[in-house]
């Protein structure tokens, strides 16, 4: 899974009202003391789904997203 800078992360999970600042930090520290990718805790939990998450980086990051699987 992509990692992403915490603060960044934080940040954009905050403006689209998926988590609460108390809600991520805990979620962080939970990542960390398991040893695994906070990203991958949020979806997991289904707070956010993969394709939510990568909309949402897509967005941040201004490049479109693209589908390059074979149909």
């Amino acid at each position: 899974m992509i990692t992403f800078p915490k603060d960044r992360l934080k940040k954009i999970l905050i403006a689209e009202a998926v988590m609460s600042l108390d809600d991520f930090d805990e979620l962080y520290a939970e990542a960390g003391r398991k040893h695994q990718n906070v990203i991958e805790l949020i979806i997991s939990r289904g707070l956010i789904s993969k394709d939510y998450f990568f909309d949402l980086l897509s967005r941040e990051i201004g490049v479109p997203k693209t589908n390059i699987t074979r149909d």
